[in-house]
C-alpha cells in the first residue's frame, strides 16, 4: 500500500489515466484523418506503435520530476520512508522501463504480423473462419471505359474479366472473384479498404479506349497496403491483339509477384477482331446478370460458337447463360438443358482435357439431376466437383456447386467448407451467404441461418430469393410481425415480389383474401401461371389441370415438370393411382432407389407414392415406402423437423398403422410451437390433404389442430392490433433482377 500512496503522491497515476485518454483520442483522429488524406495504411500502426513506447517514458518521467510553480524539478522521496525504501526507486524505475521495453517489442511484432481481415466471414453476423489477405494475391477491378459508346464498357469488362481468368490459373496464386471485384464499378474507393473487404494485397486496374480497330489499354499493378504502384503500362494494339494483351497483363503480374502463369489457350488467336469484341462484350453482358443481359450475351455467342466451334472458351458462358436463363423462365427449363447437353458433347470432343470443358460437364450433370434428383445422382455430381474444385481453387463456381451438392446428400460440415471457400474468393456476393445460409437451416442451426440470410440481403438488397427463404423461415418459426418488416425492406430496396413474400404467412394464418391479395400483387415469372393451373385444378382435379398444361403449347413440357408435384397430389385426389406412380418416377426417381437414402425434402412425394401402392394392392412395396420416409424424417435435426408444416415423421407412422406414436409426434411438435396446422391439413386448393386419412378422425388430432388454429388466430389478431398494414403499402415492381 505504501508504493500505491507514492505513485499517488507523485502524480504518477494521474499521469498514466491522462496519457492513456490523450492516446485513445489520438488514435481515433488518425483513423478519421488517415484515409481522408490518403496517408499510408502503416500511419494507425506507427501512431500506436509510439503511444506505446512513450508511455513508460511518461510513467518515468512523472515519478522523477514535478511541474511546480518554478518549473520542472527533480521529485525526492517522502522523507517519512526509510533510506532502504528510497533505494527501491531507482529499482522500481527499471522495472518500469523494462516493461515498457517488453511492451512496445510486443506490439511492434504483434502490428508486423497482422494482416488485413478477410471478408469471408460473415462478419458481426455469423461466425466463421477470418483468413489474412496473402501476399499472393490479387483483385481485378473492371477496366475504366474511356470511350463513348455502352458497347465499349461492356467490351471493357470483357477485357478485365479475361485477364482474372487467366490470372486464376496462375499456381499458388489467389485470386478475387468477378462478382466481387466488379462490384466497385463506378465506384470511386480507396484501394486500401477494397484490398481489406476482398481481403488481398494487390489491385489491379485500368482502362480501355476503342476508337475503331484501334485499342488502348493502360493496366497497373497497385499495392492494396499503401496504395503503392509496382507496375505500370500501356498497350498500343489492333482489336484483333485484345487477347494478347490480356496475356501479357497477366504474364507481368505474375512476374511481379515472382509467380509463373500457366500457358493458355491459342485458340483465341484465330479470332477476327469483330469474334473477339463480340465474345469480351458477351462477358461483360453475363456479368451484368439480369435476364435482358443474359438473352443479349446468348445472342452474341450463339452465332460465335456456330462459326468458331474450335474456340473453346465460348462453350462455358454461353452454357451457364443458357442455364440461368431457364431458371429464370425466359427458355424451358428442359430446352435450357438439352442445349447445354449439346454444347458440353460438342466441347468434350474437341478438348476433353480443357478445365472450363470438365467443369460444364459437371455442370450439365448437376442441372440434369436437379430435373431428376436421386441420392447416388448428387454422390457422383460430389466426388466431380471436389476433385475440380481442388484443381481449380480459384474457380468460384466449381466451390459454390460442390457445397450445393454436398448440401444435397446431407454433409453439412463439408457443405459450409466448400460456402466459405467461395464467400473467400467472392465476398461481395450473396449467393454464398445464401448457400450458407439454407445448409445451416438444414443441419437444424435455425440462428446461423437467420444471420446469413440477413447478411446475403446486406450485400445485396435486391437479392429475391434470400429474402423468400428467410420470411419463409421468420414465418414457419412464428415471427410473424419480422415477416412484414421483412417485405417492407425488400419494397423499400426495390426488389422483386415483395408481397410474394407474405403468401406463406397468410396460409399459416388461415387468411385467404389477404393471401390472393398478395398472390395477385405478385411479379414472380410463373406466379400468374400458377393461379391459373390451381384455379383449372379446382374446378376439374388432375384432368382439368393437366388439359390446362397441354394447352401452353411449347411451355407444355417445362410447365409438366414445374407444376409436377401439384399433379401428383391433384390424381392421388383423384384417384389416379398409377400416374401418381409414374409421376413421381419422372419428377424424382431416387425416391424408387431402395438401396440409397432418400434426399431430404421427398418424404411427402414417398408417402404419395406409398398411398397409391397400397390403394393399388402393393402393400409390401407400400411398406417400404412409408418406412423410407420415416428414416429420412428421423435422420434431419429435431429443428428441422419441428418446422417442417407437413410433419412427415407422423404421417408416416400413421400408415404404418402406428398411430400413438404417430400422435406423439404432433403432440411433441404443437408443445414445441409447431404452428403448420393448414399445410397438413389441407392442400393448396383447399381440399382435405388425402396423406392424413390415418388420422384426420381421431379426436386428439381434431383438438391438437383446433389448439393450432386458435393461436394462430390470436396472433392474427395481434398483428391487426398493431396498427401495422397487413399488406404493407406494397406494389408490384418489375426489376429485372439476377435471382440466383
Amino acid at each position: 500500500m505504501r508504493w500505491v500512496g507514492e505513485l499517488a503522491r507523485r502524480k504518477v497515476l494521474k499521469v498514466g489515466a491522462v496519457y492513456l485518454a490523450t492516446a485513445w483520442v489520438l488514435l481515433q483522429l488518425t483513423d478519421i484523418v488517415a484515409p481522408a488524406l490518403e496517408l499510408p495504411a502503416w500511419t494507425l500502426k506507427f501512431v500506436l506503435l509510439l503511444l506505446v513506447l512513450g508511455f513508460p517514458v511518461a510513467m518515468v518521467l512523472a515519478w522523477q520530476f514535478n511541474l511546480t510553480d518554478h518549473g520542472l524539478q527533480a521529485e525526492t522521496a517522502d522523507p517519512m520512508l526509510p533510506p532502504r525504501t528510497r533505494k527501491r526507486d531507482w529499482a522500481l524505475v527499471g522495472v518500469i522501463a523494462i516493461l515498457g521495453i517488453g511492451v512496445g517489442v510486443a506490439a511492434q511484432r504483434l502490428l508486423g504480423s497482422s494482416a488485413s481481415p478477410a471478408t469471408a466471414a460473415v462478419a458481426g453476423v455469423v461466425p466463421a473462419t477470418k483468413a489474412p489477405a496473402l501476399a499472393a494475391s490479387v483483385a481485378v477491378l473492371p477496366f475504366v471505359n474511356m470511350g463513348g459508346l455502352v458497347e465499349d464498357g461492356y467490351f471493357a469488362d470483357g477485357l478485365s474479366e479475361e485477364i482474372l481468368n487467366s490470372l486464376a490459373n496462375v499456381p499458388g496464386l489467389k485470386v478475387a472473384g468477378r462478382t466481387s471485384s466488379f462490384s466497385y464499378k463506378g465506384r470511386d474507393q480507396d484501394i486500401r479498404k477494397i484490398g481489406r473487404e476482398l481481403g488481398v494485397a494487390h489491385v489491379i486496374e485500368g482502362s480501355v479506349r476503342r476508337q475503331g480497330n484501334k485499342l488502348r489499354v493502360t493496366a497497373q499493378l497497385i499495392k492494396a497496403e499503401d496504395g503503392f504502384h509496382l507496375w505500370s503500362q500501356t498497350f498500343d494494339r489492333n482489336l484483333e491483339d485484345a487477347f494478347a494483351i490480356q496475356s501479357e497483363v497477366a504474364t507481368a503480374v505474375a512476374d511481379k509477384l515472382k509467380l509463373s502463369v500457366l500457358p493458355t489457350s491459342s485458340a483465341a488467336a484465330h479470332l477476327d477482331s469483330a469474334s473477339q469484341h463480340a465474345y469480351l462484350q458477351a462477358l461483360g453482358l453475363i456479368g451484368e446478370s439480369s435476364e435482358a443481359s443474359l438473352e443479349k450475351a446468348v445472342g452474341l455467342l450463339r452465332p460465335l460458337q456456330k462459326a468458331h466451334p474450335d474456340f473453346i472458351p465460348a462453350y462455358l458462358p454461353l452454357a451457364d447463360s443458357v442455364q440461368r436463363l431457364g431458371w429464370f423462365g425466359r427458355l424451358p427449363r428442359l430446352q435450357s438443358v438439352e442445349e447445354m447437353r449439346a454444347l458440353s458433347a460438342e466441347a468434350t470432343r474437341r478438348a476433353p482435357q480443357d478445365l472450363d470443358v470438365q467443369v460444364l460437364s459437371a455442370l450439365i450433370s448437376f442441372a440434369a439431376n436437379d430435373l431428376a434428383p436421386t441420392y447416388r445422382g448428387y454422390e457422383r455430381i460430389l466426388a466431380t466437383h471436389r476433385r475440380l474444385a481442388e484443381e481449380a481453387p480459384n474457380h468460384a463456381l466449381l466451390q459454390l456447386n460442390t457445397s450445393d451438392a454436398a448440401r444435397m446428400v446431407g454433409q453439412h460440415e463439408l457443405a459450409l467448407r466448400y460456402a466459405d471457400r467461395y464467400v473467400a474468393l467472392e465476398p461481395r456476393d450473396p449467393k454464398g451467404y445464401w448457400t450458407i445460409g439454407m445448409t445451416a437451416r438444414e443441419a437444424g442451426r435455425e440462428t446461423e441461418a437467420i444471420a446469413a440470410l440477413r447478411r446475403a440481403i446486406a450485400v445485396s438488397p435486391r437479392f429475391y430469393v434470400a429474402y423468400w427463404d428467410l420470411s419463409r423461415l421468420l414465418t414457419r418459426a412464428g415471427r410473424f410481425m419480422e415477416t412484414l418488416e421483412l417485405a417492407e425492406s425488400c419494397q423499400r430496396a426495390g426488389g422483386r415480389d415483395c408481397p410474394g413474400l407474405l403468401n406463406e404467412l397468410y396460409r399459416v394464418l388461415r387468411q385467404p383474401a389477404l393471401e390472393q391479395q398478395t398472390l395477385r400483387l405478385s411479379t414472380y415469372p410463373t406466379q400468374a401461371k400458377s393461379v391459373a393451373f390451381d384455379a383449372a385444378r379446382r374446378r376439374g382435379g388432375y384432368r382439368a389441370a393437366l388439359a390446362w398444361i397441354a394447352r401452353q403449347g411449347a411451355e407444355a413440357p417445362s410447365l409438366k415438370r414445374d407444376f409436377g408435384d401439384d399433379l401428383a397430389t391433384a390424381a392421388l385426389e383423384d384417384g389416379e393411382h398409377e400416374v401418381v406412380i409414374e409421376l413421381h418416377r419422372w419428377l424424382s426417381p431416387g425416391i424408387f432407389e431402395s438401396d440409397a437414402p432418400l434426399l431430404s425434402g421427398y418424404e411427402s412425394d414417398a408417402l404419395e407414392v406409398g398411398v397409391a401402392l397400397l390403394r393399388l394392392g402393393r402393400a409390401d412395396e407400400a411398406r417400404q415406402m412409408f418406412q423410407r420416409a420415416l428414416e429420412s424424417t428421423r435422420r434431419a435435426p429435431s429443428t428441422v423437423r419441428m418446422r417442417s408444416p407437413e410433419l412427415p415423421e407422423a404421417t408416416a407412422l400413421a400408415w404404418l398403422g402406428q398411430i400413438d406414436q404417430a400422435m406423439a409426434v404432433i403432440r411433441r411438435e404443437v408443445a414445441n410451437g409447431w404452428i403448420g396446422e393448414y399445410d397438413l391439413t389441407q392442400t393448396v386448393v383447399d381440399t382435405p390433404d388425402p396423406l392424413i386419412e390415418p388420422l384426420r378422425d381421431h379426436p386428439e388430432f381434431q383438438q391438437l389442430m383446433r389448439q393450432v388454429r386458435e393461436k394462430n388466430a390470436r396472433a392474427f389478431a395481434a398483428l391487426k392490433a398493431s396498427g401495422r398494414p397487413l399488406v404493407p403499402n406494397l406494389k408490384p415492381t418489375t426489376t429485372d433482377v439476377a435471382q440466383r
